[in-house]
């Protein structure tokens, strides 16, 4: 009899183990085919995606060039998580790799499965501001509670495979495996024209109703895992502009759209332009941010006093065919331009 309770024992010790493994946990998971990782932690972004590229590249449309430099196409977008999967790279949240403690950043241990490299994932802007241009109106939530995009001049108007956060969604149902701990991206908004489609900027008007609106889809991205940061309200360069135009915007950001998507310590620079000037700095320390976002595709990761500075890849439509040689190591950016789209 003892024995058998010894070996039942044995067993539901051995089955709560590797149940505890199977969530979020911060503890070393060598012992189960893991392995502590040591190398560089590859970080790309994205800013809004082209869901028409036929009229987002039109002759006729004015922002055509911009879009053309500086976003990819709803293809473009599953064709670079395909690459990045099948390249053996998973998905990492920013708060399993860093820490945060009494102000000061951290490194933190990172344990990843044998064989797979990880990667921070974000979206910048993400205001939703440019109508009937090639791109999506809004993230909405549906009558299911699933995320889409709106589009109001759209044939079809609702759909799932348009924009950045629906296509990782989908993804992620047919590979799970391909988010690490269940990390998402980290969503970084600017202000001036409210969130996510949502006009919740305080010189709208109608900002309490549209308040209202985008309260649900905040709470649902948070639900699944996705992070907030700021990217300024007014979409400012923050290494240009001077010190009264910095503090102004952040106390706009602060007042007007953090009571929404909730505190955060994460600022990423508009347009990469970040700053390493003590005043400026205060400011935004005071504001509560110690990580800090730019652009580059060298020393990706460092610190300055007790922040941390991490510079990202943008995936955009000049850049896959510009830093194609320096992306090679990670991606092959031919396999994700579409050709034929930018014709």
């Amino acid at each position: 009899m003892k024995k058998i309770v010894v070996i039942l024992l044995f067993f539901l010790t051995f089955f709560c183990i590797l149940s505890g493994f199977s969530k979020k946990t911060d503890l070393p998971l060598s012992d189960f085919n893991f392995y502590k990782f040591e190398g560089n932690i590859e970080n790309f972004f994205t800013h809004q995606i082209i869901n028409r590229p036929d009229l987002a590249f039109n002759a006729q449309n004015k922002y055509r060039f911009n879009f053309y430099r500086d976003c990819v196409t709803y293809t473009e977008f599953e064709r670079f998580l395909t690459e990045m999967y099948n390249n053996n790279y998973v998905l990492v949240d920013i708060y399993d790799c860093y820490k945060t403690i009494d102000g000061k950043v951290y490194k933190k241990d990172l344990y990843l499965p044998k064989g797979k490299k990880p990667f921070i994932l974000s979206f910048d802007d993400m205001s939703f501001d440019t109508k009937n241009k090639g791109m999506s109106d809004k993230l909405i939530l549906d009558k299911s509670g699933n995320i889409a995009t709106y589009t109001q001049n759209n044939e079809i108007q609702i759909e799932y495979n348009k924009e950045a956060i629906p296509i990782l969604e989908n993804f992620l149902t047919i590979h799970p495996e391909f988010s690490f701990n269940g990390a998402r991206g980290i969503i970084c908004p600017t202000g001036y024209n409210g969130i996510l489609g949502y006009r919740i900027n305080h010189d709208n008007p109608n900002y309490k109703s549209e308040i209202e609106k985008v309260k649900p889809l905040v709470e649902k991205l948070k639900n699944l895992g996705y992070r907030f940061a700021s990217h300024t309200f007014g979409h400012i360069q923050v290494g240009n502009v001077d010190i009264n135009t910095l503090k102004k915007d952040t106390d706009r950001y602060s007042n007007e759209i953090i009571p929404i998507i909730g505190e955060t310590n994460i600022l990423s620079y508009p347009c990469g332009k970040f700053t390493t000037n003590e005043a400026k700095l205060n400011i935004l320390k005071s504001a509560g941010f110690s990580i800090f976002l730019c652009v580059g595709t060298s020393k990706q990761e460092w610190f300055v006093g007790d922040m941390l500075y991490l510079k990202r890849h943008v995936l955009d439509g000049g850049t896959m065919l510009k830093y194609r040689k320096q992306l090679l190591p990670i991606i092959d950016t031919t396999k994700i331009y579409d050709y034929a789209q930018r014709a």
